[in-house]
């Protein structure tokens, strides 16, 4: 677990993720998430907190076993930035490899410089 509280979204459940979501500004900022939020595209991510819906309903999960969490690794030419602007340009483009139909959620976890 990242943090040991409850959903910045929704607040019904235990925190999973570090998401990466559309402000009212139309920039993107840092939510800490719930793993059914997380699963969310940002409208529904959206309407669940104005509305104080249930996540897990709006998603239609019944069981642990509905969802899956898959790892994917990235390698970006990064120059001499450091590890937190590395993640933020990565979480910043994020939304543009998506299409809306196969993932549910996405979010940036870690960076790791490679070893040369």
């Amino acid at each position: 677990m990242i943090k040991e509280n409850l959903c910045d979204n929704c607040g019904k459940y235990p925190v999973t993720t570090k998401d990466c979501r559309e402000d009212d500004c139309g920039g993107y900022s840092k939510v800490y998430s719930c793993r059914y939020c997380a699963g969310l595209n940002d409208k529904w991510h959206y309407r669940v907190r104005a509305e104080n819906l249930d996540p897990k309903e709006v998603l239609g999960v019944e069981d642990e076993a509905d969802t899956w969490t898959i790892t994917v690794k990235m390698t970006v030419f990064a120059g001499d930035m450091d590890k937190d602007n590395v993640i933020s340009n990565a979480e910043s483009l994020l939304p543009d490899l998506l299409d809306g139909t196969d993932f549910t959620g996405i979010a940036v976890i870690d960076a790791k410089r490679d070893e040369v």
